[in-house]
């Protein structure tokens, strides 16, 4: 599902908190219609909302308190 750069369409409102091996910084809320994928060249799960607007969620290695994107 987090495959770089794959879109998924949310099919509901879903919570990501994790993304395999990294934690995001904060949990997000992404809603049913809206895409989102992971970006491994700034560690960012990225949504897409309705409008096409994009917002980046940063990410941290697990366990680790320094952000991957700094």
């Amino acid at each position: 599902m987090f495959d770089d750069g794959l879109k998924t369409t949310a099919e509901r409102l879903t919570l990501i908190s994790q993304i395999e091996w990294l934690d995001l910084e904060e949990p997000v809320f992404v809603q049913a219609g809206e895409r989102y994928w992971f970006d491994s060249a700034t560690q960012c799960l990225v949504v897409e909302d309705l409008a096409g607007v994009l917002r980046s969620i940063p990410a941290a290695w697990r366990g680790d308190q320094t952000r991957v994107g700094s």
